[in-house]
């Protein structure tokens, strides 16, 4: 006997393939998935070119799963647990939560939000606690700084997903999403396969490289230059939209001038792309409309000037009228069949005294607290409800993990990390180790043990997507996307877990939030979420996808104006102006580079770039799931032939990759995918089948190539406080032992 639902796989985060789970209804042990024939998504093939689709029940059964709450018996590290209750879990970190916050005020709560879904519900909570310093997550260094500097000069954001049908150019900026999503990577393909054309912007020369009309190998963080480089073309060449750039900019002007020093000439001494490409490609994104800059986040992991890229390429986008329209980068706004996240997250309970404690905020102006209000009473004056506060303001990571270990300018005592990683996933992995070790309080919910749970307090059992009802608006074609909760989350005598929902939910209710937390159960607030679509829980897990029909394009005619302080797409930004940065994109060089930094580059000679996604891999998940691991079974640097015959390294070598904040060793892969000055390393590194306790925590510190990265509050982007994870400088040599 047989049973079947239909979920929505999260594991490669930004798409949603949805996939049919077959199991045994008497054991609910899963015994197959399959690709839902006849729907138009997932594309063909799902189940077959995704290696974590293939392992679903292999990471659904593993038997080091977590099962149950478990509270810290020995020291912190030391990997000796106490099974426990849920209810005495929640009851005891309630406590002394209530103990901490008594004595230091709510703000000791720091929290990072991850993967796992629900993050309006850490919102809610923190909101309602009275902490500002939730959400220091990976947003920082990955969309959510885009979102803020669109939010800025646009007064919306664009979708990020694959291109629309009319697309006829996709631009494919710091992105490979055969390997991290094949939904957009389907899509992508479709341009070419309608006649379209493709330009890739990477520093390797992937397979989506290879496969395009023209590829941009760029030196490592130069992606502002490279932009400020087209944008000099397509103005100088009278190239850019003239009705649009009149009626809906200001500040092109402005623009026009700036960019006049950054001549093709002078963008490839930076960037290391021939003159005659920059120019060629300038013109072939001006010429074919609609066309597509689909964003990777790769320009977003520089630190010190990471915004600058996205305001280049919101301009090029603007100028050349392929802003908000359908083929070009549409604008994403809440879906009127959902309540949307922003009422959920409940910010007004929250008092403006309270926000304005949020750690970095001082400095990190448009992605914490001030840029927030700042946009959201703009887009208030032109009758629009704010943005999601998720990923929009918060604490600032270096800040916090700063708090935690000085105690300035207020003490940060408990930390909550809800389906995240810290000390293998945020930069300065010695930084976050001595701030979590210095915690009076740790929580980690996920649903294996992982370095950074190895240093809790309590270890709570998270829920997997097959575990856990989602619910979702899909940027790719405006649907309301979710999926049943394929498998229970509690089989008695066997595992009892716990949605993010269960956690943030539970806590309130213990903390006198139990009027804000009318719902019980997740599937309970669906039903509500729903509740503008007229379609009720029973339906929509019968069926879990609904399509409205048709392409939204072209909002700021429906409003009248972009909701910006002066109704227009700002070039030249008043919001960044109030804010006290530039209101124009500048150039600046990467903190450390041969050209910022040229002393240390003659100790460190090559440049060091990280953090690709490999398709087996989720940032640092899965390293323990045998199939998956036996495909890419090592941690690989990318080293170009010639740079390995100089240094005497093999393909197949184990070499420290060593800078001046420590060392790690990698296997080598030698490939001419990358400059001979460059080397890249693998990300999210860490060894499930070492000792957990410390000093091991799983290996973390033997290939985890943020042990070389910075957390210094000087490497920092300005207006969104993006950390300093690539490119940097580093040194490669044999190990020798």
């Amino acid at each position: 006997m047989k049973e079947e639902k239909i979920g929505h796989c999260t594991f490669c985060h930004h798409d949603a393939c949805e996939v049919k789970i077959i199991y045994n209804p008497e054991t609910f042990e899963l015994e197959e998935a399959q690709r839902p024939w006849g729907d138009p998504y997932p594309p063909d093939g799902y189940i077959e070119g995704c290696p974590k689709a293939q392992a679903l029940r292999e990471i659904q059964m593993h038997p080091d799963r977590l099962n149950y709450p478990l509270k810290r018996k020995g020291e912190r590290g030391s990997d000796t647990w106490e099974r426990i209750s849920w209810d005495q879990a929640l009851d005891e970190i309630t406590e002394k939560l209530s103990k901490l916050s008594d004595e230091f005020g709510p703000e000791t709560l720091g929290c990072i939000d991850g993967i796992y879904g629900e993050n309006w519900a850490s919102q809610r909570f923190f909101h309602l606690f009275g902490s500002p310093n939730a959400e220091a997550s990976m947003s920082r260094v990955c969309k959510g700084d885009l979102r803020s500097v669109q939010y800025a000069m646009l007064g919306s954001v664009c979708l990020y997903g694959p291109p629309t049908s009319r697309c006829k150019l996709v631009v494919l900026w710091g992105s490979k999403h055969s390997t991290s999503g094949l939904i957009s990577w389907q899509g992508e393909r479709m341009v070419q396969f309608r006649g379209g054309k493709h330009i890739v912007i990477d520093p390797r020369c992937t397979s989506e490289a290879k496969m395009a009309d023209i590829h941009l190998q760029l030196r490592p963080g130069t992606d502002t230059a490279l932009g400020m480089g087209w944008l000099n073309v397509i103005i100088n060449e009278n190239l850019y939209d003239k009705d649009f750039v009149e009626k809906w900019t200001v500040g092109f002007d402005e623009l026009k001038e700036r960019v006049k020093e950054f001549t093709p000439k002078r963008v490839a001494e930076i960037t290391w792309v021939p003159e005659d490409k920059i120019v060629e490609s300038a013109r072939m994104y001006a010429t074919t409309k609609p066309a597509s800059i689909n964003w990777g986040t790769k320009p977003s992991c520089r630190g010190r000037g990471e915004t600058e890229a996205e305001r280049v390429r919101s301009s090029l986008r603007a100028i050349t009228g392929n802003l908000d329209i359908d083929g070009g980068d549409l604008f994403q706004e809440p879906n009127p069949g959902l309540v949307p996240f922003r009422d959920l997250e409940m910010p007004e309970m929250l008092s403006p005294d309270q926000r304005e404690k949020a750690l970095g905020s001082e400095t990190i102006k448009l992605k914490l607290w001030p840029g927030w209000h700042a946009i959201a009473e703009v887009r208030k004056k032109h009758g629009m409800g704010p943005m999601p506060t998720w990923g929009q303001y918060g604490a600032d990571a270096p800040h916090l993990f700063q708090a935690m270990i000085t105690g300035k300018p207020y003490p940060v005592k408990a930390f909550f990390v809800v389906g995240a990683n810290p000390m293998v996933t945020m930069a300065d992995t010695k930084k976050v180790y001595e701030a979590l070790k210095k915690l009076e309080l740790l929580v980690v919910l996920d649903i294996f043990k992982t370095p950074t749970g190895i240093l809790a307090d309590y270890l709570l059992p998270g829920t997997s997507w097959m575990e856990c009802p989602q619910i979702a608006w899909v940027e790719r074609h405006e649907s309301i996307l979710g999926g049943d909760r394929c498998l229970p989350k509690k089989i008695d005598g066997e595992y009892d877990r716990g949605d993010c929902f269960d956690f943030w939910r539970g806590l309130g209710v213990r903390l006198g939030q139990k009027e804000h937390w009318p719902w019980e159960t997740l599937e309970e607030n669906i039903e509500f979420r729903l509740k503008p679509s007229g379609i009720t829980w029973e339906q929509f897990r019968k069926r879990p996808w609904v399509t409205p029909g048709g392409i939204s394009e072209k909002h700021y005619e429906k409003w009248g104006a972009f909701p910006t302080p002066s109704g227009k797409v700002e070039l030249y930004s008043s919001i960044y102006k109030e804010l006290g940065y530039d209101p124009l994109p500048y150039w600046d060089e990467p903190a450390e580079s041969p050209v910022s930094t040229p002393d240390l580059a003659k100790e460190y000679p090559l440049i060091m770039m990280n953090g690709a996604r490999i398709q087996q891999y989720l940032h640092s998940q899965f390293r323990d799931i045998r199939s998956l691991r036996s495909k890419v079974p090592d941690p690989l640097v990318e080293i170009h032939p010639e740079t390995a015959k100089n240094l005497g390294i093999k393909d197949g070598d184990w070499v420290w990759i060593e800078n001046q904040r420590g060392r790690v060793k990698q296997r080598c892969e030698v490939t001419d995918i990358v400059d001979p000055r460059v080397v890249h390393a693998s990300y999210g590194w860490w060894f499930p089948e070492k000792p957990a306790a410390e000093p091991s925590l799983f290996g973390v510190w033997e290939s985890n190539i943020n042990v070389l990265t910075s957390l210094n509050p000087d490497h920092q982007d300005k207006a969104a406080g993006g950390w300093y994870l690539s490119p940097m400088l580093c040194k490669v040599y044999k190990v020798e032992d």
